[in-house]
């Protein structure tokens, strides 16, 4: 008998392989397809748990995509094999709960899902790079053994919780898989006095808020559309979706809703909400800066990255060039970023941003650069279709455009009509009196798509202010109102009709003009603080009702109306278009440009009222601000916030009046210069706002008053 010849021997060992990789890919599938069918099973069972459905659906879609992406290698271990026998177990004890038991257990069984998606995150990188999982277990402390043991211990603990009768207080949280070497995880402790992220200028309170989300169960083919954009796997695909349409369409809630499905999974890098009524804080000047703080305290290894940039350069923590933020605070310090599963940035608003030049660089940036992001870094934009962005992302090849208006029609209708049903329902779940379903189609018909006229509609019909017709009668009056106007503008003098009568629309309009002059929101106690100021007035208390009078019955249309001490802003952008536009708004319009010169009185009189020498009380001047620990509770103690306000912006003011200044008010300004100057600048550096200064006085300087005294300032700056 002859011994095979050398081809027939090397095909033996080959064949054996073969079989043993056919028999490992049959194992997993055994292992895993039980799996993704009890989590098909149990998205179903949670369809009506707004809390858990979202996440069930995107675990199941994501874990199946991973499935997929290990099928599709040649090399296999037993690792993930352990991952799908461990989640097999405990999908397979909560599908045989009682639907009761899944409704009190909503906080472990929403962790559980999003564990899962974490963990189907954690599949596909591992697949895609097997070798570096494996070489990190000789010099990490996160390799692939450890981070599936990790998985493992999440998953019991998770079981334990669901078996309790009652879910413990403490926090559930989701384990998020970052590599880190220990050498980088000791880096980032040594760094505490060493990297100071305040450096970097900061946007606050432009985050996403949960209240502006989308109501469960509306828009959820767009939203799972972004979703899978997201999640995909796919390395060559584009990494900015721009969601756009017109004013109204809601853009912006589907916007929240994304941020806050990306946060709770831990997967939410930054987001960034621009608002027209807030530029002074919201600007294309500090976007990227804030990105970056937010990265930072989501990723160690980007806060390395981050730091060694601006540690040997600190001048890049002051610059205002948008092009070298983005290069230096987002494109370096993502470069060799290794976390599993999408970082997700989310910019609302980007038309809101500053004027076609200023915003210029900004889009430049997002539409030509983002290509160089790594493939797991996801840019959500949305925006109304300003021409200036369309021409930079319409026909980009690696921008994703979806209109809104591409949204089937009978879909907005459907989440329409299920918005309205849902808001006009007594505590109960039962229709105000009077309504029937009929109503409800009027009101979506009436609508035209735009969510915020059913969002403003539906406020205005179930507000409780006295004297108001009843629900029924006010539903009557919106579905009945006849003009040639649009929908919004239509709604929104029906609306201010229905709210005040002739004789006090002056006051209207002097409220109104006092909140949208403003370069930052302010409070109703602080509002009434300067105009009581502007007046020379005592008496606050009656600044205070009046603008009360104004606000409090107006939260369909500005947000922060509940409260004395909440800043007070316009709802939706659309609005205060229709109020600074008389051909759309009539007896309604606010002419902005005449507020100013009042602002400007107020904030010169608090000034001059207010500055003192030491206005925090600080035991020596030689000490360096960043060095007193209680700096931010002194601030807040003696810098009332009118005079915070009247500090950073009363030369702005100064710079919108259009007509002339009496005697009475130069003079203040000269008073102000002669003698608070110097507290000026000291409240300014407290408040971290010294380099606005020079700039402000040279302005002063240009609008040829005092230039003597101005130039001494400049000298001292």
């Amino acid at each position: 008998m002859h011994s095979p010849g050398r081809v027939t021997a090397t095909l033996i060992p080959a064949g054996n392989k073969a079989n043993d990789a056919i028999d490992q890919i049959t194992r997993l599938d055994d292992v895993a397809q039980p799996l993704l069918s009890k989590l098909k099973i149990f998205t179903e069972v949670v369809d009506k748990i707004a809390e858990v459905h979202p996440y069930a659906k995107m675990a199941w879609s994501v874990l199946s995509a991973a499935h997929k992406t290990i099928l599709a290698q040649s090399d296999r271990d037993d690792r993930i094999q352990q991952l799908y026998e461990i989640m097999d177990n405990v999908y397979a004890i909560v599908i045989q709960a009682e639907t009761s038991e899944i409704e009190s257990h909503k906080k472990v069984i929403g962790c559980m899902v999003r564990q899962t998606t974490e963990c189907g995150y954690f599949i596909t990188s591992y697949a895609k790079n097997k070798n570096f999982w494996l070489r990190l277990a000789k010099n990490a402390i996160s390799g692939a053994d450890i981070a599936i043991e990790n998985f493992r211990a999440k998953f019991e603990d998770l079981k334990k919780e669901f078996h309790e009768e009652a879910v413990r207080s403490t926090e559930i949280t989701v384990m998020r898989t970052e590599i880190l070497a220990a050498s980088i995880l000791d880096e980032v402790k040594n760094l505490a006095t060493e990297v100071d992220l305040k450096d970097l200028p900061y946007a606050n309170d432009a985050r996403f808020r949960s209240d502006k989300q989308c109501l469960a169960g509306t828009r959820d083919e767009v939203l799972d559309e972004i979703t899978n954009w997201i999640n995909s796997s796919d390395d060559s695909k584009k990494n900015v979706f721009l969601l756009c349409g017109a004013a109204g369409t809601g853009k912006s809630a589907i916007a929240h809703t994304i941020a806050k499905r990306f946060d709770l999974l831990g997967h939410l890098g930054s987001s960034y909400c621009f608002m027209r009524s807030n530029q002074a804080n919201r600007h294309p000047g500090n976007l990227f800066s804030t990105i970056a703080v937010d990265l930072a305290n989501h990723s160690p290894q980007f806060k390395i990255a981050l730091h060694a940039g601006i540690h040997s350069n600190r001048s890049l923590c002051s610059t205002q060039d948008v092009a070298t933020q983005f290069e230096n605070f987002i494109l370096k310090p993502t470069k060799n970023l290794t976390m599993t599963g999408p970082i997700v940035i989310v910019i609302d608003a980007l038309d809101e941003c500053g004027d076609t030049k200023s915003r210029q660089t900004v889009i430049s940036a997002l539409a030509t650069q983002s290509t160089m992001l790594p493939a797991n870094v996801h840019i959500l934009l949305t925006s109304r279709m300003e021409e200036d962005i369309m021409d930079f992302f319409f026909h980009n090849t690696y921008v994703i455009v979806k209109h809104m208006e591409e949204i089937e029609c009978e879909t907005t209708r459907r989440d329409i009509h299920t918005y309205i049903c849902r808001q006009l329902t007594d505590p109960h779940g039962q229709p105000f009196l009077g309504f029937t379903n009929a109503n409800y189609d009027l009101l979506v018909e009436k609508s035209e798509g735009l969510f915020q006229w059913a969002y403003v509609v539906c406020d205005a019909i179930s507000c409780k202010r006295a004297g108001l017709p009843s629900p029924y009668k006010r539903f009557q009056q919106f579905t009945t109102m006849s003009s040639d106007k649009g929908p919004l503008d239509s709604l929104y003098s029906e609306v201010l009709n229905q709210l005040f009568q002739s004789d006090v629309i002056h006051i209207f309009k002097s409220v109104m003009g006092w909140i949208m002059s403003a370069f930052e929101p302010l409070s109703v106690d602080t509002l009434a603080k300067m105009r009581s100021a502007a007046n020379n007035e005592d008496n606050e208390s009656s600044s205070r009702d009046v603008i009360a009078s104004i606000v409090k019955f107006m939260g369909s249309l500005l947000s922060g109306v509940s409260h004395d001490h909440i800043s007070v802003q316009v709802l939706h952008t659309s609005f205060r278009d229709f109020l600074t536009d008389q051909s759309r708004s009539g007896e309604f319009y606010v002419n902005t440009k005449m507020q100013h010169t009042e602002m400007s009185l107020a904030c010169l009189n608090i000034m001059n009222m207010e500055l003192c020498f030491n206005i925090c009380k600080l035991e020596t001047s030689y000490q360096l601000n960043n060095d007193v620990c209680d700096l931010n509770n002194r601030i807040k103690k003696y810098i009332s916030p009118q005079l915070s306000y009247s500090c950073k912006f009363w030369m702005k003011h100064l710079q919108k009046i259009t007509v002339p200044r009496d005697p009475k008010f130069q003079r203040k300004c000269i008073f102000f210069l002669k003698q608070q100057v110097l507290y000026w600048l000291e409240v300014l550096s407290v408040l971290k706002e010294v380099n606005i200064a020079p700039r402000m006085l040279s302005l002063v300087l240009k609008q040829e008053m005092v230039s003597n005294i101005i130039a001494c300032s400049e000298a001292y700056l």
